[in-house]
Parts: structure tokens; sequence; C-alpha cells
């Protein structure tokens, strides 16, 4: 099928390959090879990775896995957070040098010379989204990249990108557990403007599948336990939602996570579930055979968007309420400075100045840009755009724009919203 209106065709379904190296459990290599190679012989040929799974593990894993099969595969891989060569992570960068710097990182870990769809995973509240767009731009010049994407963006960074440079897709979490971007404007805007929408987390995190009912139904190392929606409080209440779907799936006679995916290629999605597992991966790629009715969908919209119970918070605003630490970082940064001292710090003191409105600073002995805007905890609790006042110091002289102040080096790093996952 046609994922936005830049030319780029992609196969009805891709593989979400997170999973496979990081976070959700026990892993096995030769099972994750295997899966990646089923995929293809069975038509699912949009892969999805990112350098911060892992990080790097995942990119090199896909290397490895199809290096033979290139030319048969729709690549995709993701960037924001800023890592070091030997992994440490330094909290978002969208800056043009390390854009540059990703790009050419991950061509080497993918084992490719190309790059067919290549996200800016989170916006950096730092850097204008238009000056990484633009450097992005100049990959897709350079023949480093065929197609250029975001993830988790908000309508008006999405207008602003596209301006830049035309975008082919957005991705984002969408299913019938989170239907948040049909309320929020970013289903509206990515039809507008002609992008492409990959839903990642298509089947809720694993709620829609049926098999998590309880927090004992994770593994002890599942990075969802560190999610707001899989606590004790909120998981039965989320499990009995995906019973309702379940009921419908099995009037149909397909299973429920078939009947969630074939519910979003309905609506002009491109899914990319996550599994580790061949049989999982088969049975998702039967959701491409399923014709859903006029009726099944109005059957489906009875039960209305589920209410599911600590979800997502709006882009743009964060909440201690809403969500856990860990889903305010990437994953990525938690895998290597979870429980460390100076890890607990900065965000504990995150939070503390978010509510006495006091003025985070971050040292970078602690391996962190310092804040010296002050402002991040009020664009994070307020929602505001955290870019208006840069906005205000750049000037236009002679058709080159001249920035006062602080650069995109010294920008704020301190938070971001709701990294829990990069799927």
């Amino acid at each position: 099928m046609k994922l936005g209106s830049q030319g780029l065709t992609v196969s009805a379904e891709g593989l979400g390959a997170m999973g496979m190296s990081v976070w959700y459990g026990p892993r096995d290599e030769q099972e994750a090879i295997a899966t990646l190679n089923r995929a293809v012989d069975l038509g699912v040929t949009l892969i999805d990775t990112a350098e911060a799974y892992g990080p790097f593990t995942n990119e090199k894993l896909i290397g490895r896995a199809l290096g033979a099969r290139r030319d048969e595969i729709t690549l995709a891989t993701k960037f924001a957070t800023e890592f070091d060569d030997d992994g440490t992570a330094h909290g978002p960068n969208g800056s043009p040098a390390y854009a540059h710097r990703s790009v050419d990182r991950s061509l080497k870990h993918l084992g490719t010379d190309v790059i067919d769809l290549y996200y800016l995973h989170r916006v950096d509240p730092g850097v204008p989204v238009e000056e990484t767009v633009g450097a992005m731009s100049e990959m897709v010049r350079a023949g480093k990249v065929r197609y250029l994407g975001l993830s988790e963006a908000t309508p008006d960074q999405l207008r602003r990108a596209h301006a830049v440079h035309p975008l082919t897709a957005l991705q984002s979490e969408y299913s019938l557990f989170s239907r948040d971007v049909e309320q929020n404007g970013v289903l509206d805007t990515v039809r507008e403007l002609g992008i492409g929408f990959v839903a990642f987390s298509p089947l809720g995190r694993g709620f829609l599948g049926g098999t998590i009912t309880r927090r004992e139904d994770l593994a002890p190392d599942d990075a969802r336990r560190g999610l707001k929606r899989f606590s004790e409080e909120n998981i039965t209440a989320n499990a009995a939602l995906a019973d309702h779907v379940g009921a419908l799936a099995r009037a149909k006679g397909v299973t429920s996570t078939q009947l969630a995916l074939a519910w979003l290629m309905a609506h002009d999605a491109v899914p990319i579930p996550g599994t580790k597992r061949r049989t999982y991966l088969e049975q998702n790629a039967g959701a491409a055979d399923i014709d859903l009715t006029a009726d099944d969908l109005a059957s489906i919209e009875v039960l209305g968007p589920p209410r599911q119970r600590g979800g997502r918070p709006p882009l743009g605003r964060v909440s201690r309420s809403d969500v856990s630490v860990r889903s305010v970082i990437t994953d990525a940064m938690w895998h290597r400075i979870g429980g460390s001292e100076h890890g607990e710090l900065r965000f504990d003191t995150f939070w503390q100045c978010a509510r006495e409105g006091t003025n985070p600073r971050v040292r970078r002995a602690d391996g962190y840009r310092e804040d010296r805007g002050g402002k991040a905890h009020e664009h994070a609790v307020s929602g505001a755009d955290p870019l208006d006042e840069r906005r205000r110091g750049l000037r236009r002289h002679a058709g080159r724009r001249v920035q006062h102040g602080d650069g995109p080096d010294d920008a704020d790093q301190t938070v971001a919203p709701d990294r829990a996952h990069h799927l």
C-alpha cells in the first residue's frame, strides 16, 4: 500500500522489532532472526527499529538477520536521544550535527548504504523541529535516506516539519485501546497534509492479545511493569476492556489481535505490531486477509473509544499523577541510568522543581547538558510551547539566520513528554 503521498509503498502491516532486543522480557536471538526472516516470507516487509533499542543492538540484529535480503524489505529506523558510541545516553538531541552523526552510525549498524524511512523519534524541545528536519533533508539529498518521518509529534510540529521537507509518515500510538490521535488533531493533520500513519503499539502493548490480565503475566524484567496502565490498580479494569474486543473477535471468527490490526488497516493506518516469535507473527499477518464490513466497524464503534486507565498524557503535557518517571524519559536512557544515583536525583529533582516552580539545573558532570533556560518545568507542566521564547531570539540577516542566546547544545534537556516505549 502507499504510505503517504511522497511515493513510498509498504506492506499493509509491518513488524516492530524492538522487543527482540530490549525491555519485553527474555530474549532469544535465534528465534528473533527466524521471526524476521519469516516476516519477509509472509510479505510483512516493513521492518521498524531505532538506534535507541539497545541502544544499537536491535539495528545490528536486523543487519545480521536480513542483510542478504535487503532488497526485499522497507527499512525504517529512528534517532532522538543522544548516545555515545559506547551506549551512554545524554537525553534528547535534535541538533543537525547529532542528526548526521546518528544516520551514519545507523547505516553502519544496519549494514546498508541507504535507509528507506528515517524518523525523528521524538522532537527535541530545545531545538526547533525545522532545524532537525532541515538536517534530515540533507540526508535525502545525499542519498543516505529515501523518506522522512516524525514520531509522536503534535499537529503544529507536523506542519512546521512538513513545510521544510515533505513528510512521508508519522508514527504514533494508535489502537482500539488508545485512540488519542482521533481527539488531539494529529490524525486530522496527517490526513490533510497527505502524511501516512504508522501505528505503534497497535495491540495496546499486549492487552488486546488477551494474555495479560494480571501483573504476574509480565516477566520481572518487562518494562511494561513501569507503565501506569499495568499497575495493580489499573490492570484488571484494562483487561476487562480487552475482553469486549475479544467478544467481537469471536463473533467474527478471528482472534482479538487480528481484529485490532484489521480495524487499523480499515482506518488507513499501517500497524507495526511487535513480536519476538514466529507463532504470533503468523497470527498477526492473518489480519491482512480480514475484510471488515460496515456492520463490523459499526459494532466496534458501539463500544466507543475504550476508557483505559493509566493511559498517556496529552501531547505536550506531563503529570506525575498520570505517568511514571520511567515513561517520561526514553527507555534507553532508563536502561543506562536506571537505579543510578544521578539518574534518580535528576528526575526526582525535576518533579520537585515542577511543583515548586524553581529552576532545575543539571550539571554536565553528570553526563547531561546544563539547563540554562530555566523553563523546562513550566513547559512540561503547562503544555506551553518551549520554543516560543527561543524563536523570538532568532533573526534573519542577509538571507542567513543568526541565532542569539543559547544554541541547541545548551538548550534544556531535562524532560520530554511520554517517552515510554519507542516502538
